[in-house]
């Protein structure tokens, strides 16, 4: 399943904020990934702006190793004037 959130805000401003959220909660972003720009540097043409945040729990990384703690946000801009976050969720 994908949890899906949309705003208004631009890529790099929801960016902004969701570093912000993750922080108040005790995550961390150990990467941030544009594949807009990756794509790119390959010879691939990806119109959309899109940042992948890889997000974990430093505190519970031992539990990372054994749970799945750890999950990627993305952050992309697929829709005129509208940005979204979204998560694959699994069943665990």
């Amino acid at each position: 399943m994908k949890y899906i959130v949309e705003t208004k805000k631009s890529v790099e401003q929801a960016v902004t904020n969701l570093q912000e959220a993750v922080k108040r909660h005790n995550f961390g972003v150990l990467h941030i990934h544009n594949l807009q720009e990756s794509l790119r540097k390959k010879g691939v043409d990806f119109p959309n702006e899109c940042q992948i945040l890889e997000i974990c729990n430093p505190q519970k990384a031992k539990q990372v190793l054994t749970d799945d703690m750890s999950m990627n946000m993305d952050v992309l801009n697929l829709k005129e004037a509208k940005t979204s976050f979204s998560r694959l969720i699994t069943d665990k």
